[in-house]
Order: C-alpha cells, then sequence, then structure tokens
C-alpha cells in the first residue's frame, strides 16, 4: 500500500451510524459491495475497541493476543499503533511461555 492512504479509526463513521445503515429495512439502497463495505468498516471498529480493552489488561491471554493480531493483519490494521503494541505483548508473553 505504498503512497496509499491506510485506514484509520479517526476516519470512520461510528459504530451506531454503520449499524442503522445496514439496519433499514432497505439498508438506504445499498448494493451488496457497498454493505460488505460497511460491515467490514464495522470489523474494523470492532477490533480497534477490542485492541484498547485487550491493552488494558495487565495480563491478557495469550491466545487472545495471538487471534487479535492475527485478525489485525486480516483487516489490513497491522499498521496501527495498537496492533503493533499487541504484537510486542504477544511475542513478550511467548517468550516466557516458552521459558515456563
Amino acid at each position: 500500500l505504498q503512497g496509499a492512504a491506510r485506514w484509520q479509526p479517526s476516519d470512520a463513521a461510528s459504530e451506531e451510524k454503520l449499524r442503522s445503515l445496514l439496519r433499514r429495512p432497505e439498508p438506504a439502497g445499498l448494493t451488496l459491495p457497498a454493505a460488505e463495505s460497511l460491515s467490514r468498516e464495522l470489523e474494523r471498529l470492532g477490533w480497534v475497541r477490542e485492541a484498547a480493552a485487550l491493552s488494558e489488561e495487565p495480563k491478557p491471554p495469550l491466545g487472545a493476543l495471538k487471534e487479535a493480531t492475527s485478525r489485525a493483519d486480516v483487516l489490513g490494521l497491522s499498521h496501527l499503533p495498537a496492533a503493533a503494541s499487541l504484537e510486542r505483548r504477544a511475542a513478550a508473553a511467548s517468550k516466557w511461555c516458552g521459558r515456563a
């Protein structure tokens, strides 16, 4: 993605607004690609929320850290500081598990 703008949480609409668009009986004339794009945006925002919660935990489970970093890659969010932080914590936790 060299030169391309990367997704940032601050650029996204609120989760509430995105959900309301998808819940309408006739989702605002959305085409399938547009609805999928809104769903993807909701996934990204959900990941940001979950990453923040994991970051606040003093000792999050290693599995949760690995899953979060894997999802960040899939969602194209590995460039975010939260993803880098979780990646470092997962590496440190793995190292400790290896010593045990």
